[in-house]
């Protein structure tokens, strides 16, 4: 494996030849993101409930680890807004 040289972090990144890429990804990810909510808000937007609860148990029984961690996530952020201290 290749060594990395960290001595030249402290130059400033013209210097270094980074060229701020990183800021194209983060942008890029961002617009992404973005898009997903975007489509997400049109999904339930245009379905009946039924029809979303029908699609959510299809998804629990065809992936029922990542069901069951989003379970946990949302039930400890709702007990984090809901607790009284």
């Amino acid at each position: 494996m290749a060594e990395m040289d960290y001595g030249n972090l402290s130059q400033p990144r013209t210097q270094r030849g980074d060229t701020g890429r990183s800021g194209e990804q983060v942008r890029s990810i961002a617009n992404k993101a973005a898009g997903k909510v975007k489509d997400t808000a049109a999904y339930f937007r245009n379905r009946d409930f039924n029809v979303v609860m029908e699609d959510a148990k299809k998804y629990v029984v065809a992936h029922p680890g990542p069901a069951l961690v989003g379970a946990l996530v949302a039930g400890f952020v709702a007990g984090r807004l809901l607790r009284r201290d």
